[in-house]
């Protein structure tokens, strides 16, 4: 409550909770059902002078039912409140909700007992926590990060004969990955409008900026910069053996990441938007040491990283290689910012500049491994790998594009009306979440939607397939239904039994599992419809 100096606000007089079991927590959830109505007691100052005082109140709350939970919704509702002259008659406003309030609350409150509140960590958290920490070290295996974790080794290579400084540098690249896992957990705990990582990413011109930032980092590694530059330039210590270097490497990993979701991770997040803000913070930093103890762990036994060539053409091919394919991260990351900048939605014509990048590292495997060595075995290891990697490319850009342009033959764009049209018929309804810079969208799309089991029953005549585009913000309705099935990151498959009921609802899945959501949804819509 905020409001003028003449007014003093009491605390906050809550009806009494319902507790509610539940199998994650040890402690029953208090929770208030149907109407619910709370008192804030007001003083007004003896010398406040006859008028209309006006003021806010900040409100935040979350509404579930039986199956599902809503994100949190935040909300500042304005209020009036008329200040009479003293002795003046006054006709009572509400009687009948006021009756409710016991004035004994405010003057003489009970005391706080031990069992007031819940623990800040129960087990059930503890689960949670462990949940987030998995999800975050996975978060390395996903292809946003993928590019990352070689130029660290290659960093830490060049220090591993120092076990010292080699430990020093990868603890500091760690604690820049928690450390942004943290920030962004403060952000979620306090602003209420940012409820997920990749949310950052709807916005065109961050997703342009990050994309021109790695095409930077890919050509300094490429050795292309022979321009002088200012001298005061060289003075800023950007390098990995250096604090600021290798913590601002650690916060770049993170922030790349973030286009991503690992399996646990987006249930866990999920979760935490739900929790007071300490509980929030912790969330979000168990994801990041999740996702720096692999680095942590090369910097404890630096010989592993010692095995990369520290010096000579070896070095500098496959510095060269991580930076062409850096490129292709950037021309990725560019692409889609332009797309969302002029359409609502996804667009296959990224993937061909990918591919021509990755392409030419590798051709330029191939070439270099010729000039390098006369040995066989080499040259037909890493020459063949070059030639895999080429056609690879390729054939990755087509096969994208071309389920783009199938999928378009499955399934049609969510839009609320859609969606109560499908259930109105009987439908099942099978809701898939996505972004065009959602690489882990891609790779279940390409994976486990396009398989042809999985399309057959999409197909079929009672089942509706929604795709819910949230690649950039002008996708209200998409977002709003994102926040209503309780989840805060992507990628997410729904399926709606007809009477819309959720069925199943994962973040990694397989194509088995839709297979069998999808018919105990139509087992569930031909009960309902026997009733």
């Amino acid at each position: 409550m905020t409001g003028p100096t003449d007014l003093t606000f009491s605390k906050v007089v809550y009806p009494a909770a319902t507790l509610y079991e539940t199998e994650v927590f040890d402690e029953p959830l208090r929770i208030f059902e149907k109407r619910t109505v709370c008192f804030v007691p007001v003083r007004i100052s003896p010398g406040a002078k006859p008028s209309r005082l006006e003021g806010q109140v900040s409100l935040r709350y979350q509404a579930c039912n039986d199956m599902i939970c809503h994100v949190p919704t935040a909300m500042q509702l304005p209020f009036e409140l008329p200040v009479v002259a003293a002795g003046t008659a006054t006709e009572p406003t509400h009687a009948e909700v006021f009756a409710a309030f016991v004035q004994a609350e405010v003057d003489d409150p009970p005391p706080a007992t031990a069992t007031s509140g819940a623990p800040l960590l129960t087990w059930g958290t503890a689960v949670i926590l462990f949940h987030a920490a998995v999800g975050g070290f996975l978060l390395n295996l996903t292809p946003c990060v993928l590019p990352m974790i070689p130029i660290k080794i290659m960093a830490l290579s060049k220090t591993s004969r120092d076990r010292a400084q080699c430990l020093r540098s990868g603890l500091i690249m760690s604690a820049g990955v928690v450390a942004f896992w943290l920030a962004l957990g403060a952000a979620v705990a306090t602003i209420s409008e940012i409820t997920a990582a990749n949310q950052l990413f709807q916005y065109p011109l961050f997703t342009i900026g990050v994309g021109i930032l790695i095409a930077v980092m890919a050509v300094g590694m490429c050795g292309v910069f022979s321009v002088r530059l200012p001298a005061f330039v060289y003075r800023i210590p950007l390098g990995h053996d250096t604090v600021a270097g290798s913590f601002g490497f650690g916060a770049m990993t993170a922030v790349l990441s973030t286009p991503c979701t690992a399996p646990f991770m987006g249930s866990a997040v999920a979760w935490a938007v739900t929790q007071p803000a300490g509980v929030t913070m912790i969330t979000f930093s168990a994801i990041g040491v999740g996702m720096a103890l692999p680095y942590a762990v090369l910097a404890a036994f630096p010989a592993w990283a010692g095995r990369m060539p520290q010096t000579g053409p070896a070095n500098e091919l496959i510095k060269q290689i991580m930076g062409l394919l850096m490129l292709a991260a950037a021309s990725y990351f560019v692409g889609v910012g332009f797309v969302s900048l002029v359409g609502s939605g996804g667009s296959s014509s990224v993937w061909w500049p990918i591919a021509a990048w990755v392409a030419a590292a590798g051709c330029w495997l191939a070439w270099r491994t010729f000039r390098i060595t006369t040995a066989a075995t080499p040259r037909a290891v890493f020459a063949g790998l070059g030639v895999l990697v080429t056609l690879g490319s390729i054939y990755g850009a087509w096969a994208l594009t071309d389920a783009e342009a199938r999928d378009r033959e499955v399934w049609t764009p969510y839009s609320p009306a859609q969606f109560d049209e499908a259930l109105k018929r009987g439908d099942v309804v099978v809701m898939d979440f996505t972004a065009q810079w959602c690489l882990n969208c891609k790779l279940l799309e390409r994976q486990v939607l396009s398989t042809r089991e999985v399309v057959e029953i999409l197909t079929g005549p009672d089942v509706t397939a929604l795709k819910v585009d949230i690649t950039n913000r002008r996708n209200a309705d998409g977002r709003e239904m994102l926040h209503k099935i309780g989840r805060a990151t992507i990628p997410v498959l729904v399926v709606f039994a007809p009477d819309g009921s959720e069925i199943f609802k994962a973040d990694w899945y397989r194509a088995g599992q839709v297979i069998d959501a999808v018919n105990k949804a139509r087992a569930a819509g031909e009960r309902t419809a026997g009733r």
